[in-house]
C-alpha cells in the first residue's frame, strides 16, 4: 500500500513549457558533450569516420534524442491532454519516449529489416542508457529550481501572503491564507475564492488542483473534493447527511461535498469545527 501510494502521488516537474524546455535543453547539450567527449559504448566505431564527420553523427544521435522529446511533450501530451502526471503515470511515460527514440533510430539508421527485433532490442538498451542520466540530471535541476521557487525569500513571506502560481510558474495572485476561502477546479483554471474587505471575490488562474495541493501540502489548504480545495481554517460548519460529509464555508453560503476517499482525512479536522 505504501508503494502504491507513493506512485500515485502528483509528479509535476515537467508541466509547463519553460520545464519541457529545461529538460529538452539539459538532454541535447549534455549529450553533445558526453558523446564527443567520452563516446562511450564505442559509438565512435559504429561507422567508419573520423574528425567532422564523426561529431556530426555523434551530435546527431542527440538531435534525435531531442527531437523526439520535443514531440512527446509538445505534441503528443497535448493531443492526449496530458497536463500532469502522477509518478507511475510519468515512468511508464519514459519508458514509452525511449520506444519512440529507439524506433526513430532504426527507422533513420538502419535498413536490415529482416533483423527488426534485434536491432530494437540493441536500440532500446544503448537509448535507455544513453538518456537516463541526462534525463535524471534535468529533473534533478528542475526539482531544485521548483524548490527554489516554492520557498521565496520575498518580502511578502514576512506579510504571510500566499503566491498563487500558473502553469508556467509565474505567480498571479498574492494574498493572505487567512482571507483565501475555497478554490474550485474550472476547466484548465482554478476559481479562487477570498476574501476582500469582507465581500468574497473570485480569480481564475490557469493551474490545476494537483498542482496546487503538492505546493500546499502543509498549510491549511485541504483537498476534499475532485473539485475543491478548502481552507479548513475558514469552516463554519461540517453537515453529514445519508452518509455523505458536506462543508459550509465562512462568509459564503457555499456548500461543498467532501469525496469519499477524502473523508478520512477530515474525521478529525471536521471534529474541531464549530457546530
Amino acid at each position: 500500500m505504501k508503494l502504491l501510494s507513493f506512485l500515485s502521488q502528483p509528479f509535476t516537474l515537467i508541466d509547463s513549457p519553460k520545464q519541457k524546455l529545461i529538460l529538452i535543453g539539459i538532454c541535447l547539450g549534455f549529450g553533445i558533450v558526453f558523446a564527443n567527449v567520452f563516446v562511450p559504448f564505442n559509438i565512435n566505431q559504429w561507422e567508419q569516420d573520423t574528425g567532422m564527420d564523426q561529431f556530426l553523427r555523434l551530435t546527431g544521435y542527440q538531435f534525435v534524442i531531442a527531437l523526439s522529446l520535443a514531440f512527446t511533450q509538445f505534441v503528443i501530451r497535448k493531443l492526449l491532454k496530458v497536463s500532469t502526471f502522477v509518478l507511475w503515470g510519468f515512468i511508464l511515460w519514459f519508458l514509452g519516449e525511449v520506444v519512440l527514440i529507439s524506433l526513430v533510430y532504426l527507422l533513420i539508421y538502419s535498413d536490415n529489416i529482416n533483423s527488426f527485433w534485434a536491432l530494437f532490442k540493441f536500440s532500446f538498451q544503448y537509448t535507455l542508457l544513453g538518456i537516463s542520466v541526462p534525463y535524471l540530471l534535468s529533473l534533478t535541476i528542475l526539482a531544485l529550481l521548483k524548490s527554489k521557487h516554492e520557498n521565496p525569500e520575498f518580502s511578502e513571506k514576512k506579510l504571510d501572503l500566499i503566491g498563487i502560481p500558473d502553469d508556467k510558474g509565474v505567480i498571479k495572485i498574492s494574498l493572505r491564507l487567512s482571507n483565501l476561502l475555497y478554490i474550485e477546479s474550472a476547466d484548465n483554471y482554478i476559481a479562487i475564492f477570498y476574501l476582500d474587505n469582507g465581500h468574497v471575490k473570485k480569480v481564475l488562474v490557469r493551474n490545476t488542483l494537483k498542482t496546487i495541493e503538492v505546493n500546499f501540502k502543509n498549510s491549511s489548504l485541504k483537498r476534499c473534493h475532485r473539485s475543491f480545495i478548502v481552507n479548513v481554517d475558514k469552516l463554519k460548519l461540517a453537515e453529514r447527511k445519508s452518509g455523505k460529509l458536506y462543508l459550509h464555508m465562512a462568509h459564503t453560503e457555499t456548500i461543498i461535498p467532501v469525496s469519499r476517499n477524502f473523508i478520512p482525512a477530515f474525521n478529525i479536522i471536521v471534529s474541531s469545527v464549530p457546530k
